[in-house]
Order: structure tokens, then sequence, then C-alpha cells
């Protein structure tokens, strides 16, 4: 695509027996800036469904496909200030880094929970290709991406590429973004990092505290027919 980068589908990750499926989930950025022909190709793509995970603080930029009479826009917002809280570092003196982002994923998932299970129970539902981003489609995408991933039981190991490749992506369009502490370069290379221990530091807390991302799940409420129907739509055995 020409206006979005940090794009990508779920599908092609080896599961226990087979593979997630393509044009099932589709994870991305904001959809802001699309010329016809990029969402042209969307369409054809099989985008059906685009599920905006921000939340009613972020800023007020709409998403470009909510009027597409193709797309079925469901809005399931999350800007939880308890777990910004739990993310900074006081101490810190570079003001860059008084943000953990990992200390934030694992507050997004202790005081977050039903927000996963909304999010979850809408991409059961979704119809055709659904494609679900926040704003910059690191963060809060990456949390979703992972739990859809680790449900289908995909190697952690992957689970952590997918949320690592971001980085790639994001620092080609870092422009587009406004960040809290100003867009100077030192800024921008820690906002628009995704480092591993990111993701590692997720999954294991999840691991000590919920005892693995399915219990976790069904703790947040997702239920196990969701559970079951999510892996049923992201996965496809692979003969022989």
């Amino acid at each position: 695509m020409e206006s979005m980068q940090n794009i990508r589908d779920l599908g092609g990750y080896p599961t226990p027996g087979g593979i997630t499926k393509y044009r099932v989930f589709v994870r991305s950025e904001l959809p802001v800036g699309i010329p016809d022909r990029d969402k042209a190709f969307l369409k054809s793509y099989g985008v059906r469904t685009v599920i905006d995970l921000r939340g009613s603080v972020d800023p007020l930029v709409p998403d470009e496909l909510a009027g597409e009479e193709w797309i079925s826009y469901v809005p399931v917002p999350l800007f939880d200030n308890s777990a910004f809280q739990c993310a900074e570092t006081k101490d810190e003196t570079d003001p860059a880094k008084r943000f953990s982002f990992m200390r934030h994923y694992c507050g997004m998932a202790d005081e977050s929970k039903q927000w996963v299970s909304d999010a979850l129970s809408a991409l059961a539902q979704a119809e055709g290709t659904a494609l679900f981003h926040c704003t910059t489609g690191k963060d809060r995408t990456g949390f979703i991406s992972a739990m859809l991933l680790g449900l289908c039981d995909v190697a952690r190991a992957d689970i952590v590429e997918n949320y690592c490749v971001s980085q790639l992506h994001l620092w080609q369009i870092r422009g587009k973004f406004f960040l809290p502490g100003g867009n100077s370069k030192e800024s921008e290379e820690y906002f628009f990092s995704t480092p591993p221990e990111n993701m590692e530091g997720l999954i294991s807390y999840i691991d000590e505290q919920y005892g693995g991302i399915k219990p976790y799940l069904s703790e947040c409420g997702v239920t196990q027919g969701t559970q079951r129907r999510l892996r049923e739509k992201l996965t496809e055995a692979v003969p022989g």
C-alpha cells in the first residue's frame, strides 16, 4: 500500500498441526490519507470490518475507512489512565524514557480486561477480513495481536517478532504522529521502538499472573465459545 506502512496480515504463522490463515485479521496504524486506489486494494483483499481501538482522549482524527459503504465500522475504545500510571518511572531523568511500554502493557492486562473481551468478541463476530487498529498500530494493536496469536498457540518467538517489526515501518512514517514529549529525535527513537523485551515482558507477566494467554482471556470474560470461534477463523490444518 502507498498510504499505510505499519499494516500486515496475521496469516502465515505455524501452529500445532497447522498455520494461521491469511485474509482473516489484518493489523494496522490509523487509516488516514488513503487514496482511492488503496481503498480499492483493501476492498479487493476482502476487508469488510474495521475495528477502531482508539479511545476518547486520542486525537480526533477520523478513520477514513469508517464512511465507506462496504465497511462495517466498530469502535472498541481504550485509553486507560490507570494503565498509563503503572507505566511511569518518576526517577527516570530522560523524559522520553520516563514511560515504560512494557509496564504499560502489563497495566493494560490488569486494568482493561473488559476492553480485551470486547475487542476479541468483535473480531470473532466480524464479517469478511477484519482490519483492527489504534493510532500507531504498535501498542493496543500489538496487545490484541499477541492475544490472537497466543490463543492459536503460535510460538512465543513468533508473537514477539510480530510485535517487533512495527519499528521498521513506523520509522518511515514517524512524521504522521504527534508525540507527548515533542517530535525530537530522542523521543521518536524511543516511542517508535518496539524492542523484544516489551512483548517478552508482557507474555511473561501474563504467564506468571494468570497461567497463560488462554486462562487470561477467560478471566477477561472471553467465553470458551468465542475463543473457539477465533481459533477456527484464524487457523487451518496443513496436510501431512
